[in-house]
């Protein structure tokens, strides 16, 4: 009985230190999602990047994130279902507060296209 009250303790605890929201945005060919979740003093971000085109997808594109005092950036292989990937981005850093505003530019096939992603949480 009293490990259990102790492991109800412990979750408790450590699900009242994780805090979890979300941007989106889309612009006429991509749709993109990315949700912020700060467990403790860590940053963790779950990014999802779609074509939603009328064109056949891409097979590459380059990307950039920038967000307050944060920027990823880089070139990716687009598989057909889509981007997705979850990252540790730091520790003892600030995360995007939840009403800022994530700018993402997404360039393929000579083409560019920028997405402002907004807060999706109240």
């Amino acid at each position: 009985m009293r490990r259990s009250i102790c492991l109800f303790l412990v979750i408790l605890l450590l699900t009242a230190c994780t805090n979890s929201y979300s941007f989106s945005g889309q612009s006429d060919n991509w749709k993109m999602e990315y949700q912020v979740t700060t467990p403790g003093n860590g940053v963790e971000s779950k990014i999802s990047i779609l074509y939603t085109g009328s064109d056949e997808h891409p097979e590459h594109i380059y990307y950039s994130i920038e967000g307050m005092n944060s920027k990823r950036e880089g070139d990716a292989t687009y598989p057909e279902k889509g981007i997705e990937w979850t990252s540790m981005e730091c520790y003892d850093c600030m995360p995007i507060p939840k009403d800022g505003e994530i700018e993402v530019t997404i360039e393929w096939d000579g083409k560019k296209e920028v997405l402002m992603l907004t807060s999706q949480d109240d």
